[in-house]
């Protein structure tokens, strides 16, 4: 196997022999959500597979059951929804805990800001 050259053998190559065999002659079943109801399945090549849909399909040393895959996927898009959102990202661009300030990478905390950080957290 090329494991580097290609995202569906590099998952691949984490899974027992017997897939490996397996998944090298037959294809793997790939589930595609349509919609809340409506989802489709695709045979596809493990020589085939993106980087997503290697992820999708194949993790932990296993290759996911529809069942599996369908709930991978549901995860990622809540991420995605919940990220575009902004509802995961802090409302600063800082965080102040008991011991310091830690600032999100690439964030200027000007002498204002940290003066009135300062205050509110001086005992």
């Amino acid at each position: 196997m090329r494991a580097a050259a290609n995202p569906g053998f590099a998952c691949l190559k984490s899974c027992v022999y017997s897939d490996q065999e397996k998944y090298l002659k037959t294809p793997v079943t790939l589930l595609l959500l349509n919609g809340p109801d409506n989802t489709t399945t695709l045979q596809v090549e493990v020589q085939s597979l993106t980087a997503s849909q290697a992820r999708q399909a194949i993790r932990n040393g296993r290759v996911l059951a529809l069942q599996q895959q369908r709930a991978y996927l549901e995860s990622e898009a809540k991420k995605k929804h919940l990220e575009g959102n902004g509802k995961l990202k802090s409302a600063t661009p800082y965080v102040v805990r008991k011991d310091g300030i830690v600032p999100d990478a690439g964030i200027l905390l000007t002498w204002q800001v940290m003066a009135r950080l300062v205050a509110e957290h001086t005992a």
